[in-house]
């Protein structure tokens, strides 16, 4: 029996609302004796369901591509890539064809209406909760998925938009404005930081400054201390790398399918460091497919977008080192560690 890696979201969201609304009995004292309810409680899920192989439920598919069921050639294009796995994270030997792309695309808006129509009814239940006010609600994507655009299909080997760049949508009553949008990138590590805070004031035994102002209820009333920056970081997928290098040896050089990449988003320009170089230089504002690599023609912001980035990974590298050394971070007291820093060109 092949077993279904994508799980069984619908199923699992439908039993994450059964234990809301039992809980949540609970809190409006359809039952007495329990504090259960009261307590503090963190829910995180994790859906599969963009993820190929794409087999949403008919209805989804009529809504979205009726002509998958007279198109004979399109319902063959899907079942093939339905079968052939090695094919969701590699790099494309030849451009998709015009109907192949039209399906997967298709197919993929296909899973989203389908995860968005069981998700309802969970949004329904935490809107309905005693304490609403009071709940945290974060949506993000962990990574996009390309469809070809670069040559290359699935989630690996590349850093442009349709990986990096991701939904975020956060709602927290009377801490965050309804209905605003910000534009200005943020690194989605900041999701870690915006639980802690609403989780309340926590002790520091690190020894690291302040994790507060990294909070997104920071950026929503502008006070944004990394200042419309975002870092991606991609690091190649050994596993797929070693089936791409038994299956199609070529491209692993051709795609660069070894190396680490970068990226640094500021101000509508990206930077994209290969192996630690500048390799990739984009004009968000009127390039955002990442089609006209600027990276010659503009050097001197090359170079100060890839000194912002090493400066960035350099100090998040000595952070993770000292506290795997059990040792305290203090930037402002170590004035050794701030000349050590400054010698490498990390601080100025």
């Amino acid at each position: 029996k092949m077993a279904n890696f994508k799980g069984q979201n619908e199923r699992s969201v439908q039993d994450i609302v059964y234990f809301l609304q039992h809980r949540e009995g609970k809190w409006r004292g359809r039952e007495t004796g329990h504090n259960e309810a009261r307590k503090p409680l963190f829910l995180f899920i994790n859906l599969m369901e963009t993820h190929l192989p794409f087999w949403p439920p008919g209805r989804f598919v009529e809504q979205v591509a009726p002509y998958l069921r007279t198109d004979r050639e399109a319902r063959d294009i899907l079942r093939r890539w339905n079968r052939e796995a090695y094919r969701w994270a590699a790099p494309l030997a030849e451009p998709l064809g015009e109907l192949e792309e039209q399906v997967l695309a298709d197919l993929y808006d296909a899973e989203v209406a389908y995860q968005d129509d069981y998700l309802g009814q969970f949004f329904e239940t935490l809107a309905a909760r005693a304490n609403r006010d009071h709940t945290l609600t974060v949506i993000v994507g962990d990574h996009g998925d390309g469809h070809g655009e670069h040559g290359v299909f699935g989630h690996g080997f590349v850093a442009y938009q349709e990986l990096v760049q991701v939904p975020l949508i956060v709602h927290w009553p009377h801490r965050v404005p309804a209905g605003g949008r910000i534009p200005a990138p943020v690194s989605a590590r900041r999701v870690y930081h915006t639980i802690l805070e609403a989780a309340g004031p926590l002790p520091d035994p690190t020894g690291l400054p302040d994790l507060r102002g990294l909070s997104l209820r920071e950026v929503a009333h502008g006070r944004d201390v990394e200042q419309g920056t975002a870092y991606s970081e991609i690091y190649p997928p050994l596993n797929f790398v070693k089936a791409i290098q038994s299956r199609q040896p070529e491209l692993v050089e051709r795609f660069g399918c070894t190396l680490l990449r970068r990226a640094i988003v500021k101000d509508r320009l990206k930077l994209i460091q290969v192996d630690g170089r500048p390799a990739e230089l984009y004009d968000l504002s009127s390039d955002p497919a990442e089609r006209v690599n600027l990276v010659h023609e503009r050097p001197l912001e090359a170079a100060g977008l890839s000194n912002q980035l090493d400066r960035f990974v350099g100090v998040q590298e000595m952070q993770r080192d000292n506290l795997a050394a059990g040792a305290a971070l203090d930037l402002e007291a170590d004035e050794k560690l701030l000349q050590h820093l400054r010698g490498l060109g990390y601080i100025e």
